[in-house]
């Protein structure tokens, strides 16, 4: 994360990044509201960059339409 986020902002996006993997969506739009009250450029940016190394590799993700 970003020497330049607060301590609270690098919490948060954790958080979001955690509850995302969980598929808690629930959680993340909350978390996602309260996140953008305070968040700026640079914020989202980590929030963006944390969401996609958090991703799994193409190879890994499993199939949710089946092959015909």
């Amino acid at each position: 994360m970003s020497a330049s986020l607060s301590d609270v902002q690098n919490q948060t996006i954790a958080a979001i990044v955690r509850a995302v993997d969980e598929g808690r969506g629930h959680c993340v739009i909350r978390l996602l509201d309260e996140f953008v009250q305070e968040a700026d450029l640079t914020a989202l940016f980590a929030l963006r960059e944390a969401l996609h190394n958090a991703r799994p590799s193409p190879g890994l993700r499993s199939r949710t339409v089946s092959p015909r």
